[in-house]
């Protein structure tokens, strides 16, 4: 299967605001501003970025924004 399909079926696992916080991630926003952006609690983004690496398969949080960022 080629990479970029791959990619994007990582990337389809991923929830709404799953994904939109690696997008912030990886744009500079650091945690903290993202949990004030959404109006939720900095343990709630933690969450997200828990959840979106382990449905891509990154061991790191730089692992997933950077598959994200190849996607």
């Amino acid at each position: 299967m080629p990479k970029t399909r791959k990619l994007t079926r990582l990337i389809r696992r991923l929830s709404p605001r799953e994904y939109l916080t690696l997008r912030l991630l990886a744009t500079g926003y650091t945690v903290k501003q993202i949990a004030t952006e959404y109006g939720v609690r900095v343990g709630t983004v933690r969450v997200y970025t828990m959840e979106a690496r382990r449905k891509m398969g990154a061991e790191t949080l730089y692992q997933a924004v950077a598959i994200l960022a190849r996607g």
